[in-house]
């Protein structure tokens, strides 16, 4: 499973002029930025850039976040972080035992 902290790791190793284009992209259609997103409902994040940029450019983020991963000794498929980015649940911390 991926983490805040890794998906920020990598948004912060984006060019910078992309970041700008995500982050303005995302104020302009949610009033928040992309860095937003990723601390507060990473839930969202696909859904978001779909909607954002496109099917195609969504899909381009996600592979280049599964290769960013890859580098860094974590292996996720496309699919796998599309719906970790999609879906509410896999973010939900399970009950500890008690």
């Amino acid at each position: 499973m991926i983490t805040v902290e890794e998906l920020l790791a990598f948004y912060s190793s984006l060019d910078i002029s992309y970041r700008a284009l995500l982050h303005y992209r995302f104020l302009s259609r949610y009033g928040k930025g992309l860095d937003w997103f990723i601390v507060n409902e990473p839930w969202r994040l696909y859904p978001a850039l779909v909607e954002v940029i496109g099917v195609h450019n969504a899909d381009v983020f996600v592979e280049t976040l599964a290769n960013w991963l890859a580098k860094n000794g974590k292996r996720m498929t496309s699919e796998e972080l599309k719906k970790a980015l999609s879906a509410r649940e896999a973010w939900q911390t399970p009950p500890s035992p008690r």
